[in-house]
This record gives structure tokens, C-alpha cells and sequence, in this order.
């Protein structure tokens, strides 16, 4: 079930109402089955692999707590570890692997028509194997007790909002939110509803517009040259931002509607100085989750200097390789990398730069890298990077796109900074304007998404990892 989806237009004031006139004691079951039936639209069979992280996980952290030796606790949290790693391996990684292997060695190989070449991708799964994971290392790290209430712990991993594209929740934030008894809260209303629409203008009015050039650039590029690239490359730089923060956008809102606050998961992350800051606003719940779990307890940068150097190249290679098995990922995290030690040894240069150089440098170089993200091969993308310069083809220089659609997509990214600027870059301060400018700010959203949304139930980008 999609978000810009009739199903969902229809499944959320239903349980929203649910939710509000159920007793707070039963919140948590309805939450719960919810969730559950929301994942099972999409392919009911990969409900168990939610279900095998939600028991192993369990029993594992109690088992951890419980534990008085040091091996114990190392066995069960690598049962942890190897439940859902193991699964994301053999759904996300397996056939990539074995790909690459029989390019090596042909006798290793499997037929095409075999049950392991034919597994689909699981919605999300990337994001709930990541957040149980957390979770039980906290536990044996001390840093939080684990949950004895099954069903609070299996509504943390399956949280319909986020479940399928995060923000990726700690399960110290969340679980003590959903144990709280609420009541219906005004502010929470509007709030959630301002973050709810906001989110859905990002994804149907400018993201599924900017794609109707944008997907039909990357799929041939070898058709195109000059300004048609870097235009696909802009569109697609724009694209994913609003993309994935407009679904971040409604997760939140939903959560905030009943009461529940998500972790903010971008901070205009195109106004960062630099790609370190760039990486502070960007996808947080997963830059966080890598910093706290894997670079930190690498040595981080507190060893030498190619101690460091070796973290964070490894951190942003399986940062990249998180976001799907393709070596164009892997390269774009590699990239990534290789910007924050160029920082390092710049800083004092750019520190003195005026901030709108700095804007400008990074905005330009986290574009350049998006192009290793979107190609569909990594031939694909030096295509498109060796031929930004060449001589542009006026003929068709806006496939899929037609010159209205090019207009009305620079005014709808202008209108967007218009509200972040107005708003202080914050929605959940919309309680705090007046009346006339609230009721404003709903109806030319609204009749914005209404007008020109594009309703073609476009799958969210974030939905591939």
C-alpha cells in the first residue's frame, strides 16, 4: 500500500478514527495489526520475515540482559546480527554476489529459473533489519533495558508510518511513546495535517513531475549530450530530496497526528556548507545510525590518520551499499567518502570562504555524485559525466517533458523554499502563525496538489532499498 494511493486515502481516516476512540490500553493491538495488514497489501509471505526480526530480536535482547557472561551476550547478539544480516543478504545481496562471482568463476552459478534467482526484493527491509539491530545492540551495550511487552516491541519494528522507509527509529525514542496515554491534541492535528500535505505536494507536484524527465534521461543517456544531462542530473538532484522528504514528511505527520513524534530525517540538506554538514541534514536516522554502530565503535576519528581515513572509506562504502546491490551505489557512498577527507584537509581554506561559495561547492558536488546513484550502470554514469560539456542536441533537449511542465517545476521548487523560508524551515512551528496565514498555507497546498499533482501511484524511491 502507497501513501499517494487511494487504498491509503481510505485506510488512514479509518484507523485514525479507530485509534482516537479506542482505549489507550488497546492502542498498541490496533497500531500493531494495522501495521501488519498495511505491509501484508504489498506480499503477504514477507509479513514472516518482519515477524522472524520481531522474535529473534526479542528474545535475544532479554536473553542479553538476562546474561551474565560476556560470551552470551557476544552469541546472542550475533544471533541477532546473523538473523538480520542474513536475511538482507540472501533478499538483497545474494544474486549481486553470485553475479559477480560467476564473471570470475563460470562453474559457480545458479539457473535463472531457480527460487533463490526469483526472490523480489521485501519492501523496507533495509530499514526494520536495521532498526532491531540497533535496538539489540543497545541492549548489550546497556544503553537501555530490553522490552518484556512483545507487542510494543513488535509495533516498534513494524510502525506502519515508517516501517518501509524509515526515519530509522531508536527503540529507546519510540517505545516510551507508544506506552503513553494521549488525548486528542488540537496542535497535533493541525501539525500532523500541515506535515502530512506538505509531504504529499514534495512527492506528487514536484518529484512525480521532475521524473517525467528525469527517469526517461537515465534510461538511455547515451541519446542525450550537453545541457539535456546536466538538466537530468539537476531534475534528479531535486527529485530525490523531495521524493524521499515528502515521504519522511507524511510518516511524520501521521505519527504526529496520534500524538507520536518521528526523529527529523532531512534539514534542507541542499543549504549544508559542506558535505560533512550535508551528511548532519541528509538522511539522519541512517548517517546517525552509522555513526553510532559502526564508526564509532571503529575508533572513528579519534585514532591516527589512516585509521580514520580507513573508517570512514568503509562506513560510506557499506553506506552506499546499503542503498542497493549495484556497484554504482557502492561508488556513490565511496564518493562520499573520498568528499569528507578532501574536507578535512581543506576546512581551513573553506572556512574562510563567503557561505554562498560553500552552498554553491557542495550543492554542485553532491549532484555530481547523485549521477552514480541513478545510473543504471556505472558506464552509464561516466557517459553522462564525460559529455555535460559536449555540444547539446536542441532536437527533443526535453524528453518526456514538455516546456509547461519545465516552468511550472522551477516555480513549485521556488514556492517550496518560499514556505521553508516563511515557516523558519519548520512545519511544527505552523501552530505558531496566525489563523488567516494557516488556513492559507492548507488551501494553496491543497488546491496545489489537487491542480497539478501527478497521480500515477508512483512508487518512492527509498521503496528500492
Amino acid at each position: 500500500m502507497l501513501f499517494n494511493s487511494l487504498e491509503f486515502i481510505v485506510f488512514l481516516p479509518i484507523l485514525l478514527g479507530l485509534y482516537f476512540i479506542t482505549p489507550h490500553k488497546g492502542r498498541w493491538s490496533l497500531l500493531l495489526a494495522s501495521s501488519f495488514f498495511f505491509y501484508s497489501c504489498w506480499k503477504p509471505a514477507y509479513l514472516l520475515l518482519i515477524i522472524t526480526s520481531i522474535v529473534v530480536d526479542y528474545f535475544a535482547a532479554i536473553g542479553i540482559e538476562k546474561a551474565t557472561e560476556k560470551t552470551t551476550k557476544k552469541i546472542l547478539l550475533g544471533l541477532s546480527l546473523l538473523t538480520n544480516l542474513g536475511m538482507l543478504f540472501v533478499f538483497k545481496y545474494f544474486k549481486f554476489f553470485l553475479f559477480n562471482i560467476s564473471q570470475l568463476i563460470p562453474q559457480i552459478s545458479l539457473p535463472p529459473d531457480s527460487a533463490l534467482m526469483q526472490l523480489v526484493l521485501p519492501v523496507g527491509i533495509s530499514f526494520y533489519t536495521f532498526q532491531t539491530m540497533g535496538y539489540t545492540i543497545d541492549v548489550y551495550n546497556n544503553k537501555m533495558k530490553a522490552e518484556r511487552h512483545m507487542g510494543y516491541f513488535a509495533l516498534y519494528v513494524s510502525f506502519f508510518p515508517q516501517l518501509v522507509a524509515g526515519p530509522i527509529e531508536r527503540a529507546g525514542h519510540l517505545i516510551p511513546q507508544f506506552k503513553k496515554k494521549r488525548k486528542v491534541d488540537i496542535n497535533n492535528l493541525i501539525n500532523g495535517s500541515a506535515r502530512i500535505l506538505w509531504g504529499f505536494f514534495k512527492k506528487v507536484v514536484i518529484a512525480d513531475r521532475l521524473a517525467l524527465f528525469a527517469d526517461v534521461v537515465f534510461a538511455n543517456p547515451t541519446d542525450y549530450s550537453g545541457f539535456t544531462l546536466v538538466l537530468g542530473i539537476l531534475f534528479f538532484t531535486f527529485q530525490i530530496y523531495c521524493d524521499f522528504s515528502g515521504y519522511s514528511d507524511v510518516a511524520i505527520g501521521i505519527a504526529k497526528v496520534m500524538g507520536i513524534d518521528l526523529i527529523e530525517n532531512f534539514k534542507l540538506p541542499y543549504n549544508a556548507i559542506n558535505v560533512k554538514d550535508f551528511w548532519n541534514r541528509w538522511h539522519i536516522s541512517l548517517s546517525s545510525w552509522f555513526r553510532d554502530y559502526l564508526y564509532i565503535p571503529l575508533g572513528g576519528s579519534r585514532a591516527s590518520l589512516i585509521k580514520t581515513t580507513f573508517n570512514l572509506l568503509v562506513v560510506f562504502t557499506l553506506s552506499g551499499l546499503w542503498h542497493g546491490a549495484n556497484w554504482t551505489f557502492l561508488l556513490w557512498g565511496l564518493i562520499h567518502g573520498l568528499y569528507l577527507l578532501i574536507y578535512k584537509f581543506t576546512k581551513p581554506i573553506s572556512s574562510k570562504l563567503p557561505k554562498l561559495v560553500n552552498v554553491t561547492i557542495t550543492f554542485f558536488a553532491v549532484s555530481f555524485a547523485w549521477v552514480f546513484f541513478r545510473a543504471k550502470t556505472v558506464n552509464d554514469a561516466f557517459y553522462i559525466l564525460g559529455n555535460i560539456f559536449s555540444k547539446t542536441s536542441w532536437k527533443g533537449f526535453l524528453p518526456g517533458l514538455t516546456l509547461t511542465d519545465l516552468i511550472l517545476s522551477i516555480i513549485f521548487i521556488i514556492f517550496m523554499a518560499i514556505i521553508h523560508r516563511v515557516l523558519n524551515y519548520n512545519l511544527s512551528k505552523i501552530t505558531e502563525i496566525k489563523p488567516w496565514k494557516q488556513i492559507l498555507f492548507f488551501s494553496v497546498t491543497f488546491c496545489l496538489v489537487i491542480s497539478f499533482g501527478i497521480f500515477n501511484e508512483n512508487k518512492f524511491l527509498y521503496f528500492q532499498f
